[in-house]
């Protein structure tokens, strides 16, 4: 029915064209005529041309599957009989095709051919031949390894991992034949790992140790490394073990894995065993790996361990870094020790000359903060302004608490211009974004701005500055202050902003309703 109305609307077409012809040579009024005629002839020739393909489509998918099925049968007519249906047939000793390594062999391995440089054609091929040899034999039976060998053998050096994966998964991890078997199937396992499909790669692993082949320490390191990575630090120390009682020995990367990976699951003491191991093989951290460690002491309260740790790099002669010195703060201020912080913090810098950045000026602050020193927090600070060093936001807040402590109005007000980049006249000074502030920490200070009788000098402009950057608060503290804003500035405000003033509008309507 439908070749027949295309059949019909072709045969219109052909129709027409004479007509529209006959016109254009009629058209003499004008150019206009002979465009529109043009036009329109134009228009039938590309609706003649898709109908024609549309009638022809369905030919040529037709061929096209043909000559598919012809290569797979002839891939099929190629392979070897299935095991089970070759037991049925006489075998004559003497043929050349019952050798696995003669002639016959090479001719079916020939017979079973893909396009150069696409191995996928090849595994969806030899996909079918399997799903094929399943139909006639039975659940469990694929073709001869030798096919398989070949194409796998293909995808891996072409690099099409990919298709080796979907061949290797068909044919249930198997190794495949050949001297180069184990480790063709040994790169999949790597390439998996990468991937962090670990599950398939200790699939690939266990089918390579069945055939009684070795583990290279190349893959077995990529699979440590993964392990510590995803947080499986039981299989990873298995592998470890497996590794450290076999004729190859661990790395550093190695043993930089596992202690990474048992740091980031708050397994220090383990950690710590690796470490004696690494000493023990002659193997030595280096300063990154001993702020880690230092790091994950401090966060489990370990700080015996972080002592010996310490000891350790002054045995060795290591140079510590600002992270071993923002750590080392840490460490004491979270005891109490602050008077050790901030002297580990001027002997550190003067006899290893180390020039404190933000962030271990940052970690100073917080101890000071935590201590209940907000006097000496705003000492460090200074010290951190004439080191030329940028406080971070969190160090923003921080002082700017120290200062509502201390009732240090306008330091607090200039501390929070500064955080969010208000009133900066500079072209090239770069705004903070507004959103890494946390509210709460100014509501405080227009709070104490309005119990301190500073609404009209500072609450007021402050509050407006905040308006125009668009800073997200909320309006209660305005109204709770006395420090309401003119209508003229919340009508120039933004439309979100106006948007969320009604949400929050709404809220305030709930909540006195739900309190009545």
């Amino acid at each position: 029915m439908r070749f027949a109305g295309s059949f019909i609307f072709a045969a219109a077409v052909v129709c027409l064209l004479p007509p529209v012809h006959a016109a254009r040579d009629d058209c003499t009024v004008g150019s206009l005529h002979d465009i529109l005629a043009t036009a329109q002839e134009m228009i039938l020739l590309i609706a003649a041309f898709t109908i024609g393909w549309h009638l022809i489509g369905p030919f040529l998918g037709v061929a096209f599957r043909q000559s598919r099925a012809a290569t797979l049968c002839n891939a099929l007519r190629g392979s070897p009989r299935p095991r089970a249906l070759a037991e049925d047939r006489p075998r004559d000793s003497g043929a050349a095709g019952d050798d696995p390594s003669g002639p016959g062999v090479t001719q079916q391995t020939q017979a079973f051919s893909f396009p150069p440089g696409r191995p996928d054609v090849a595994v969806d091929l030899w996909i079918s031949v399997a799903e094929k040899t399943e139909e006639e034999v039975g659940s469990g039976s694929l073709p001869e390894p030798v096919f398989y060998a070949k194409v796998f053998e293909a995808c891996i050096e072409l690099g099409d991992f990919d298709s080796a994966h979907r061949l290797a998964r068909r044919a249930a991890w198997s190794v495949p034949a050949g001297s180069s078997g184990s480790s063709k199937l040994l790169a999949l396992a790597r390439w998996l790992a990468r991937r962090q499909k670990i599950d398939e790669a200790m699939e690939c692993i266990k089918q390579v140790r069945q055939t009684g082949n070795a583990v290279d320490l190349r893959t077995m390191k990529s699979l440590i490394v993964v392990c510590a990575q995803l947080g499986q630090v039981d299989l990873g120390r298995a592998l470890f073990d497996e590794l450290a009682g076999g004729k190859l020995k661990p790395d550093f990367v190695t043993y930089s894995a596992m202690i990474r990976g048992l740091c980031n699951v708050g397994k220090v003491e383990e950690a710590l065993a690796f470490v004696e191991k690494m000493r023990r093989d002659t193997i030595y951290l280096d300063a990154m790996l001993f702020d880690v460690l230092l790091e994950a002491c401090v966060h489990q309260n370990y700080f015996k361990g972080a002592e010996q740790l310490l000891a350790q790099m002054k045995e060795l002669g290591m140079q510590p870094s600002n992270a071993t010195l923002a750590t080392c703060i840490r460490l004491y201020s979270s005891r109490g020790e602050l008077q050790r912080a901030m002297s580990i913090f001027d002997d550190m810098s003067r006899e290893y000359h180390l020039q404190p950045n933000a962030y271990v000026y940052g970690a100073l602050i917080a101890a000071c903060v935590r201590c209940g020193k907000p006097d000496l927090a705003m000492c460090t600070h200074e010290r951190m302004a004439a080191a030329g060093c940028m406080p971070s936001v969190r160090t923003y807040e921080l002082l700017i608490q120290c200062c509502i402590q201390l009732g240090w109005t306008a330091k607090a007000v200039e501390l929070l211009d500064a955080a969010l980049g208000l009133g900066t006249e500079s072209e090239d000074a770069v705004p903070r974004t507004p959103a890494f502030v946390d509210p709460k920490v100014v509501e405080d200070l227009l709070l104490l701005l309005a119990r301190r009788k500073q609404a009209s000098s500072l609450g007021v402009p402050l509050l407006k500055r905040l308006e125009e950057a668009d800073f997200e608060f909320p309006e209660r503290v305005a109204g709770i202050a006395g420090m309401a804003v003119e209508p003229t500035a919340v009508s120039q405000s933004s439309p979100a902003r106006h948007v969320r003033c009604e949400r929050r509008r709404d809220f305030d309507q709930w909540r006195n309703f739900a309190g009545a």
